[in-house]
């Protein structure tokens, strides 16, 4: 039976041994005050047969499989969703703008980032020091390890601001680790998705990392590619230098460049299994379970109405959002009728068919993101002409006409108005883009009080960190407010 999304093909005792421990592993949990379980990932004998050390990589890609909460709290947390079923306390906190450090309505971003964190640390420690693994499979994992790292600390810095930068898995040092600069993560992440870049295949490999394969399901060169794309604008927003948008459009333009392997695809092969917009897919869950991704099985209202299972609806913001003609309110959103109201849900994956044959793969990096990286590359640096021809591309695609920006502050409007529209309830993107563009306060301050019936808190652009951290770890301070 097919057990996840890597695992095809690798059927050996000791490959599922390490899937078992990795999933059993709860001491890291606590990843900065507490050691790593004996008998883990960081045994060095894990490290010793290609088959074991993929499985590593491999467990840590399923426990990020289907994580739709990476997209529901912070879509909560802006102006993309409405509460389907206000039963759901769970999301009612970071729906009305209210969380607070203790309140087991959070959503602990921290605890769960940290725990990969700590297995990819663990792996790039015990990858380094091993000698008997084929050299291809064990640099690719490295590049791997260290583009997950890159990953996790970018959900991070952007969930909570200045955060621990732990490098190593030894839990004396991180136990006592004080919150790094936002900066200093950012040229962190730079630095792992640099070494990364040059680690990782140029083409998709399968379960052996030896052959090329169309799934798009492991990460590459175009995966760092494009997570260092989008790092270095962030970082650019934050030190306000041109150098940092230029490294973004580079990086960008690289990918856009490599036609062989991506192009723009229409809008509802968008989100199909390896199409050739994915630079970086997860796989569905397996047929003898369902078949479908999570975000189809959350995000679609079914005909019987919301539910716990079916928490948020698109909210009237957004769907206000969409320019008449807009071919993406058509294909990513659908409706239904409960009682006479009509609730408006998210639809860019489709296959929520129990045992169905999976159709569709989570998709965390795709190419539309990388032409509107580079469009606001250049429009920061002053090239209008240049970010008007990246912008137009995604608006050709949605059927939509050119632009009619044409000064700097216009342009940079339209292509935040561009993520809005093209990226809702994918991975925090709104979110992020309000506190990145210091737009947040202004948006908020409208939105909170008609969502939750509260003013809008500036606090609340950062998410608190855990109490139980903070009371565990004396060099952490909380953020502001909390």
């Amino acid at each position: 039976m097919k057990r996840s999304i890597y695992v095809k093909g690798m059927a050996t005792l000791r490959t599922v041994v390490i899937l078992i421990i990795l999933f059993s592993i709860t001491g890291c949990k606590k990843y900065l005050q507490i050691p790593a379980p004996s008998n883990s990932i960081s045994s060095q004998s894990v490290y010793i047969e290609d088959a074991t050390a993929i499985g590593v990589l491999n467990g840590i890609y399923i426990r990020m499989q289907g994580n739709t909460d990476l997209s529901i709290y912070p879509g909560c947390s802006a102006d993309e969703f409405s509460l389907s079923n206000t039963s759901a306390a769970t999301f009612n906190l970071t729906y009305s703008n209210n969380l607070n450090s203790d309140a087991t309505g959070n959503r602990d971003f921290w605890s769960a980032f940290y725990k990969h964190v700590y297995y990819a640390n663990a792996a790039i420690e015990g990858l380094t020091q091993s000698s008997t693994l084929t050299p291809a499979v064990k640099q690719q994992l490295i590049g791997e390890a260290k583009f997950v790292r890159a990953w996790c600390y970018f959900y991070l810095v952007n969930f909570y601001d200045d955060v621990p930068l732990a490098l190593t898995t030894d839990y004396k040092d991180n136990a006592v680790l004080a919150r790094s600069p936002k900066a200093q993560v950012y040229q962190q992440i730079i630095a792992d998705l640099t070494d990364a870049q040059t680690k990782l295949n140029t083409n998709f490999v399968d379960v052996t990392l030896l052959k090329t394969t169309t799934e798009r399901v492991r990460p590459t060169k175009w995966a760092a590619t494009a997570l260092l794309a989008r790092a270095y604008l962030y970082y650019g927003n934050l030190m306000g230098d041109a150098t940092n948008y230029q490294k973004a459009a580079d990086q960008a333009s690289a990918i856009i460049q490599n036609s062989s392997l991506f192009r723009l695809e229409p809008l509802n092969n968008a989100f199909l299994k390896n199409n050739q917009e994915a630079i970086w897919q997860l796989e569905a869950t397996p047929t003898s379970v369902g078949g479908y991704t999570q975000e189809a099985y959350v995000f679609i209202i079914p005909v019987t109405g919301p539910s716990v299972t079916n928490p948020v609806v698109i909210s009237p913001f957004l769907l206000a959002a969409f320019e008449p003609g807009d071919q993406r309110q058509t294909s990513w959103i659908n409706n239904v009728n409960i009682s006479g109201t009509t609730l408006y849900y998210p639809y860019k994956y489709k296959n929520n068919v129990l045992r169905s044959p999976a159709t569709e793969y989570e998709t965390v990096f795709r190419l539309s993101e990388q032409y509107l990286i580079l469009a606001e590359a250049k429009a920061r640096q002053g090239d209008l002409s240049g970010a008007a021809l990246s912008l137009n591309m995604v608006r050709a695609r949605a059927g939509l006409p050119n632009t009619t920006a044409t000064n700097q502050p216009d342009m940079l409007a339209a292509i935040q108005h561009e993520r809005q529209v093209e990226f809702f309830t994918e991975f925090g993107h709104r979110w992020f883009d309000l506190k990145r563009t210091n737009t947040v306060n202004a948006i908020m301050s409208v939105v909170t009080p008609k969502k939750g019936g509260r003013s809008w808190d500036p606090n609340q652009a950062l998410y608190p960190i855990p109490l139980l951290q903070i009371q565990a770890a004396p060099s952490l301070k909380q953020n502001s407010g909390y």
